[in-house]
């Protein structure tokens, strides 16, 4: 079964082509230019059997940009998407549910903490601390997410995916 893995919520571009639930190819490059980056990744790895992506949260640009690529790519090949956030790969690390907002901002998931609250939205907080160090995600557990929700035939509708950012009202 051929995965591909797509990140582009942070401040690089991450792709993981995995086979036989190990990793075949990896790249790693900069996001000015998303678009053109998954044009390559597509021509370097080949047709691939699914899709998974991380819909969020982070950098607003890249992560629609990614999305919409991985979308249009799904619906003219009619390959299968898994679209996960970064914060069900937190949970399953076992780590806090904390993403960086940039700006000294960070995004938290209600019930991790919640004194410091500035806004409250869908489910998340937005809380102001200058010193927080962003949690590294684990990749072959994200694959791993992905690889289960495949097995459940969990798939989404790529009409249908948004990446998952959050406003304050």
């Amino acid at each position: 079964m051929e995965i591909l893995i797509i990140d582009a919520t942070k401040d690089k571009l991450k792709c993981f082509l995995y086979k036989d639930d190990k990793v075949e190819k990896k790249f790693e490059g900069e996001l000015n230019n998303v678009f053109l980056s998954l044009d390559n990744i597509f021509d370097v790895f080949g047709n691939v059997r699914f899709i998974g992506i991380n819909k969020g949260p982070g950098s607003f640009t890249s992560t629609r940009a990614s999305l919409a690529y991985v979308k249009g790519y799904s619906l003219a090949r009619k390959t299968p998407i898994v679209a996960i956030s970064s914060f069900d790969v937190l949970k399953e690390m076992g780590k806090p549910e904390i993403v960086s907002a940039g700006r000294g901002n960070i995004f938290i998931k209600n019930g991790s903490k919640s004194s410091e609250s500035r806004s409250n939205v869908k489910g998340y907080e937005i809380i102001h601390d200058e010193e927080f160090i962003p949690i590294e995600l684990d990749y072959n557990i994200f694959f791993k997410i992905i690889k289960r929700k495949i097995k459940s035939r969990e798939f989404d509708d790529p009409l249908y995916v948004l990446p998952l950012y959050i406003k304050t009202l």
